[in-house]
Parts: C-alpha cells; sequence; structure tokens
C-alpha cells in the first residue's frame, strides 16, 4: 500500500513539538522535516556538504577526522547535549537524505529479509568514515574487535513485504556519558521521514533500554549486529 502524503509542516510542526519540549531542537527539527533536506542539513551542521566522490574524512557530520559532530576534544559543529546530538543526527535521515549523501555509503545490495520480524526487510547504509570498520561485523559471527568511530551513523531503513519504508532505526556514537552501559550508543526510531516516533508519551530518541537488551550481547562487536555477507 502507498504511504499517504505527508502533511503540511503547519501539522508536521505540532507533531514534532509535541514530542519535544526543547524549543531549539522543536525547530531544527522542523527546518530538517519541512525545507529540502540537504540545504537544511548542511545549515545546521555549518558546512557545505561535499558534491561528489565516496571519501568524507574531514567530514563535520559524522565524526571525520578533521572535524567531529561530537565532541571528544576535537572542533565540530558544536555538539553540546543530548538536545543537540539529537536534532543533528536526525537532520541526516530527514526525507532520505542520507540516501545518496557522501557521507553515507550503502551496506546491504538492496532490501533483506529480517531475521527478527517475519515479513519486513531491511536496507542499510552507515557513516563513509566507519564503512571499512562495519564491514567487519556480521550478525553470523562474534569477535570481530570492531570500534566504531565517535559520531559515526547507522541507518536501517526498515520496510514491509511491499517494499515500503515503514520506519527508520538510526543508531549514532555519541560523546562519552551517552550511556555508558552500551559505549555511549544512541538511538532513534522514526518514521519513514525521519520524524521520531512518539510512544508511551515521548519520542523514540536517546538511550533506549528496550534496544540495548539486545545489543549488549555483541560486546565484542561494537554492541552492533552488522549485515549478512550474503546480503551485501
Amino acid at each position: 500500500m502507498a504511504r499517504a502524503l505527508l502533511p503540511p509542516c503547519s501539522v508536521r510542526a505540532q507533531i514534532v513539538t509535541g514530542g519535544f519540549q526543547h524549543g531549539v531542537l522543536a525547530s531544527l527539527l522542523l527546518l530538517a522535516a519541512c525545507v529540502d533536506p540537504v540545504a537544511s542539513r548542511d545549515h545546521l551542521l555549518g558546512s557545505a556538504a561535499p558534491s561528489g566522490g565516496t571519501s568524507t574524512a574531514a567530514s563535520a557530520t559524522d565524526g571525520g577526522a578533521a572535524q567531529s559532530a561530537d565532541g571528544g576534544g576535537a572542533t565540530g559543529s558544536g555538539i553540546d547535549g543530548d538536545g543537540d546530538l539529537d536534532a543533528m543526527t536526525l537532520a541526516l535521515v530527514a526525507n532520505g537524505a542520507y540516501q545518496g549523501s557522501a557521507r553515507f555509503r550503502h551496506v546491504s545490495r538492496g532490501p533483506y529479509a529480517s531475521t527478527a520480524v517475519a515479513g519486513s526487510l531491511i536496507d542499510v547504509w552507515v557513516s563513509t568514515e566507519a564503512f571499512d570498520e562495519y564491514a567487519t561485523i556480521a550478525p553470523g559471527a562474534v569477535g570481530s574487535g570492531a570500534s566504531l568511530p565517535l559520531g559515526a551513523v547507522i541507518v536501517r531503513a526498515v520496510s514491509d513485504a511491499s517494499g515500503a519504508v515503514q520506519k527508520l532505526t538510526v543508531m549514532r556514537r555519541g560523546p562519552a556519558g551517552v550511556d555508558p552501559s552500551l559505549d555511549d550508543w544512541w538511538f532513534a526510531e522514526t518514521d519513514a521521514t525521519g520524524v521520531p516516533i512518539i510512544a508511551d508519551g515521548g519520542a523514540l530518541v536517546g538511550p533506549m533500554p528496550a534496544c540495548a537488551t539486545c545489543h549488549l550481547g555483541r560486546a565484542d562487536d561494537d554492541y552492533l549486529f552488522g549485515v549478512p555477507l550474503d546480503a551485501r
């Protein structure tokens, strides 16, 4: 079934601000959701998006060598708290901005069958500077010893059997203190356009105990499952 058209920004504003009580964060999310995703993302990050190519070692958004978006002693986009981490990461995935972007690489060849939810398909992207390390991880093996860099972002597009994207699940390696029990991995669950899903009166962003429970058993693989080798 085709997805319904998105409501106007005025309506989406009510959706977003209803889930976030932080005014600055709400404004940033609205900018990412209602304006051209690439332009709004670059405005938020204060840097020009690469015009082409696949190497983004100096990316200011994904923890590159020259600039780090998540602190850690490096200069960058000024993330200094969870609210900014939420907004900056969500801007990267708003309206499919991760697809075809030089800031990300497509890990899977295309959607593959989920082993967790029958009938669901998974398609995975990872921030460019983390691709090689992430590629050493596979769900059928343990002990890769992988360690993704600060600021690394993983995007999983979850589709139904028809191929229509139903939601995104996003992970980002945040600064120290985001979630010490999981080596500071941050989570978000959004609709297909990157707007956080609201559940139990709150937005599904930040540390998530339900997600952490599954990932804790993968400590030797940076708490990640990776992509099956035959799906790459």
